[in-house]
């Protein structure tokens, strides 16, 4: 029984370091038992790679002053500014904030006067510390469409919609990035009420991608949503119908069908559109 027990455990630390070297290890027991292993290679010579994986390991583990040790540990040995990098770092950030967060919700410290202002206080770090890394990819590598996006997104999600647009233009050049550009530029412009300026790019993004696209559906379903919006329910209808032919129970499109046939939605207030 002892020998099993012994095979059984070389077998799982194998697994584990296996799982993390292909970065599919998201259990912090296993993790756990990759950080021991590690050590020991550490223990026979420096080795930044190995650090990296550490770090990786003990954000799994929720340890994440000790994965921002190691990290910043790597960038001070590196040479050059290394993106990647950068976000681990800000994983590593972001996650020991988040815990505490966490913490705080789940029993507030007996000298903490104000628990809600300081969970207050830890997201609005959160919010600028996402910046702050974004900004920083940024200023080394502007070129860079992929971070480009990301910061699209940033200032998406921060409510910053004209600073998003900014981004989401330059994105949408790169064929790469183009689609999901331009389905988050008709996310901007809805929200500034510019219902043509979406309308335009949800449309040019359906004259690119085939009709079998993953991201055709949910793209023909928001330019539905905005037409009908906008009172223009005869090529919502359309556009419903033809998502009905793709896929007949993709949300609630039956009903909309049966709305805008049945002349449910011609009364309907449109929306009126930014000046």
């Amino acid at each position: 029984v002892e020998q099993g027990a012994g095979s059984n455990a070389i077998g799982s630390k194998s697994a584990a370091i296996l799982q993390l070297l292909e970065n599919t290890i998201h259990d912090a027991a296993q993790a756990k038992l990759v950080v021991n292993e590690l050590q020991k290679v550490l223990a026979m010579g420096e080795s930044m790679d190995v650090r990296r994986k550490l770090a990786s390991a003990y954000i799994i583990m929720g340890e994440f002053d000790k994965a921002i040790e190691e990290i910043n540990r790597v960038i001070a040995a590196s040479t050059a500014y290394d993106p990647q990098l950068d976000k681990n770092l800000e994983e590593a950030e972001l996650g020991k904030l988040k815990k505490e967060i966490a913490q705080i919700k789940r029993r507030p410290p007996k000298d903490l006067a104000d628990p809600a202002a300081r969970i207050a206080e830890l997201e609005a770090e959160c919010e600028q510390l996402k910046l702050d890394h974004a900004l920083s990819r940024i200023e080394h590598y502007p070129n860079d469409i992929g971070l480009v996006y990301d910061l699209g997104k940033l200032r998406y999600e921060r409510g910053e919609y004209d600073l998003a647009i900014e981004q989401f233009m330059i994105s949408r050049k790169s064929a790469r990035c183009e689609v999901m550009s331009r389905i988050a530029l008709a996310d901007c412009y809805e929200q500034q009420g510019k219902y043509k300026q979406a309308e335009d790019e949800l449309e040019t993004v359906l004259s690119i991608i085939p009709r079998l696209d993953k991201d055709r559906l949910t793209t023909a379903y928001s330019l539905a949503r905005i037409m009908e919006k906008t009172g223009d329910n005869a090529r919502a209808l359309e556009y419903y119908k033809e998502l009905y032919e793709l896929e007949p129970r993709f949300r609630d499109v039956k009903e909309k069908i049966a709305m805008l046939e049945g002349g449910n939605a011609a009364e309907a207030t449109p929306a009126e559109p930014a000046k």
